[in-house]
């Protein structure tokens, strides 16, 4: 059996220093952290009550601790005579199992293990303890990767994708890897065989993965080796390749910016975190903004995700600009379709430019109590020149309703419309009676090309399956078009 000494467990005793309780832990219910001044010491032992002789792998946990001392000394003695030495360099990783050595016991001896350091910074640095364990199951030779399965997501038909997979040898004799390859020959590996891992270590395999047509492409990574139990090691391997397309992300270092009082929040949907900032009653609350800028000219359907959510702004303003002019302006539920990508329009964006999309609390929000930023995806719906005269060249000379899309929708859809002028904007829902279902704007607005979302699930009671009219009413001009609903 494994044999566990804890901080708490009698064969553990701390010889010097100046030690205290922590509640943060990796193993048991607490550890135990020492404060070094610059050239102060501390030093632990435990003593291994083996049942059995032979040999013993010997791993240790460190607690999650800030500025631990760089190096460690372990000592192995027997009978009081150090028989080995191990310098352990500490590293960031904690909360799991870490390999010191392989040590030979035998029962009959007084083994113990001393572990000390010495600060030489002139900063304070702790030394954290908690446990170590000794485990009898050696292995001559054992191949393990920090995945069994690989989905690389989606990924952009412009790109070549680089990635590792961490190939660990947990035996003590040196492992070899003869070959790795892919069954469909659809993935590269960027190395020379045979690669030699060391006993109780790990190195990095670098593959790489050329997009040549759209949709999911599936292979298999194979991997050759001497494992003498597992010698053939086999990883599926799945992404969904699609047009071109870039993401921008709250974590997006110069691409990301801020006015007002942001926060970090503990939900994320994409990366690492989102933000959010507390909605306000004017129209000068806070912003976020997204900025990118692309290699192909064409219409693009921009993509939002905010983690999943019911008490974001009920009418948070987006505007897309292409410089500092403002292409498109619309107002959101963030609650709606929050958690997952959602489509808020389809957009012409030109290559080479500056392009921004703001997300804004202008004060319309009437529920909150917070506005959310997270990360945008713009996705190549039809690649077009650089010089296209469509709905999208803002001023227009003319109003324009577009057929919405998705049609049919279910249950989202979006509408967009041009105004060549500034005016009142009345935008309805009927049904095909005649009834008005829902009136999406009714307001006075800027001219310029505008977006908006109409969500079904928004109708109380539920909209039925069926065909439906929207309207688009500005000064003198109607024009209404039709769409279908399928749930």
């Amino acid at each position: 059996d494994d044999l566990f000494i804890d901080n708490l467990d009698s064969q553990y005793q701390e010889l010097y220093g100046n030690w205290v309780t922590l509640t943060n832990t990796a193993w048991g219910i607490d550890s135990r952290s020492a404060s070094l001044n610059n050239s102060d010491s501390a030093k632990v032992k435990w003593n291994l009550n083996i049942e059995k002789s032979g040999l013993y792998n010997v791993f240790i946990q460190f607690p999650e601790t800030n500025d631990l001392v760089d190096t460690i000394k372990i000592e192995l003695l027997v009978n009081d005579s150090v028989e080995d030495t191990i310098l352990f360099v500490a590293s960031d990783e904690f909360n799991k199992w870490l390999y010191v050595a392989t040590l030979n016991l035998d029962k009959n001896q007084n083994n113990f293990l001393e572990m000390s350091c010495k600060n030489f910074d002139q900063v304070i640095r702790p030394m954290a303890m908690d446990a170590i364990k000794l485990t009898g199951y050696i292995r001559d030779r054992q191949l393990i990767t920090d995945k069994e399965f690989m989905d690389l997501g989606d990924t952009s038909i412009d790109d070549t994708l680089l990635f590792n997979i961490e190939l660990s040898n947990i035996g003590i004799d040196d492992l070899t890897i003869n070959e790795v390859y892919s069954t469909n020959g659809k993935i590269e590996v960027l190395t020379t065989f045979p690669l030699s891992i060391s006993g109780m270590s790990k190195i990095d395999l670098p593959l790489s993965f050329i997009p040549d047509q759209l949709g999911i492409v599936e292979d298999t990574i194979v991997i050759n080796s001497n494992d003498p139990i597992n010698p053939i090691k086999k990883i599926p391997f799945t992404v969904n390749v699609e047009n071109y397309f870039v993401i921008i992300d709250n974590d997006d270092a110069g691409s990301y910016s801020e006015t007002g009082s942001w926060f970090t929040s503990v939900a994320q949907a994409y990366g690492p975190t989102s933000r959010y900032a507390y909605i306000q009653t004017t129209s000068n609350g806070p912003s976020a903004t997204f900025n990118f800028s692309l290699n192909r000219s064409g219409f693009y359907d921009v993509f939002e995700i905010i983690p999943q959510t019911v008490n974001s702004a009920d009418n948070a303003l987006y505007n897309i600009l292409i410089g500092n002019r403002v292409v498109a302006s619309m107002y959101l539920n963030q609650n709606n379709g929050s958690g997952n990508w959602k489509n808020i329009g389809r957009f012409y964006l030109p290559a080479d430019s500056s392009i921004s999309i703001k997300v804004i609390d202008n004060g319309q929000s009437t529920s909150g109590p917070v506005i959310r930023a997270d990360a945008f995806k713009v996705l190549l719906y039809e690649e077009s020149p650089d010089n296209i005269d469509d709905n999208n060249a803002v001023p227009l000379n003319e109003y324009r309703l577009l057929q919405n899309y998705p049609n049919p929708f279910n249950p989202g859809t979006i509408i967009n419309y041009n105004l060549p002028v500034s005016g009142k904007v009345i935008i309805r829902i009927f049904d095909i009676l005649g009834n008005e279902i829902e009136t999406l704007v009714n307001e006075e607005k800027p001219a310029g090309r505008y977006s908006l979302v109409f969500d079904a699930t928004s109708i109380v009671g539920g909209l039925p399956s069926g065909v439906y009219f929207y309207r688009l009413q500005a000064g003198s001009f109607v024009e209404t078009k039709k769409m279908v609903f399928i749930k």
